[in-house]
């Protein structure tokens, strides 16, 4: 692994009605005219998971980031990682707002990034609601790739966003993964906007190891890094 800065970003109390964190690396010297964001927002975990998660650096998704670096060099580019909030199932009706408000009002201004240059997001299981959510929002927002993800068919018709046509759309999900028909319901709503969905099938199940495993981690990172280029690769 690299030797990118690091943050762990704490906040307490926040627009989540509980104590939250992300981590935020930086790779490469700071660029004067901006710089580029790609941003991961994990599946849903266990309570506990979540807190002790807290204390660590989430270096396993890291490593994955950095092995999508070697297909798409980006001089300086920053990574924030932020895991599915808290208690999501009980108050469905504001999960959109809520983490609007948190990234927005809490984790950009809590890093050297406020208005990142161009952002494309990476989302993993629920995580691609979240994801979503980002893309359809923010204008800078270019791409989109779900892994295994769940929630995105909900957050493009909360969101409707009418510029959605000049971003691009990507997902992964496995031969064996349960919520396969979510990544179809995601295609065939976006195809009824005109908007071609890219998928890639590969053996495993939902685990994030499977997709790591199978080189969909390393690829949608590729692919994110890919937008925020406009060029490059996103498979070997």
């Amino acid at each position: 692994m690299s030797n990118p800065s690091w943050k762990k970003i704490i906040i307490k109390p926040n627009a989540l009605q509980h104590t939250a964190y992300a981590d935020w690396y930086r790779y490469g010297t700071s660029d004067p005219a901006g710089v580029p964001m790609v941003v991961y927002v994990g599946g849903a975990i266990p309570k506990n998971t979540y807190s002790e998660r807290q204390a660590t650096r989430p270096d396993i998704i890291a490593v994955e980031f950095e092995n999508a670096r070697e297909l798409n060099p980006m001089a300086c580019v920053d990574l924030l990682i932020i895991p599915c909030p808290l208690s999501i199932m009980e108050r469905r009706s504001v999960w959109r707002s809520e983490f609007r408000e948190h990234f927005t009002r809490e984790l950009l201004p809590a890093i050297e990034n406020r208005e990142p240059l161009r952002m494309s997001v990476v989302g993993y299981s629920l995580g691609s609601y979240f994801a979503m959510c980002l893309l359809a929002e923010r204008a800078t927002a270019c791409g989109l790739a779900t892994v295994g993800g769940a929630g995105m068919p909900e957050a493009l018709l909360e969101s409707d966003p009418p510029d959605l046509h000049k971003k691009r759309i990507i997902s992964f999900c496995n031969e064996n993964d349960h919520l396969f028909e979510i990544t179809e319901k995601f295609r065939n709503t976006l195809l009824s906007r005109g908007i071609h969905l890219e998928t890639t099938r590969r053996a495993g199940g939902h685990p994030f190891r499977n997709y790591a495993e199978n080189g969909s981690v390393r690829d949608a990172f590729a692919f994110a890094l890919q937008c925020l280029q406009k060029r490059g690769t996103w498979i070997a």
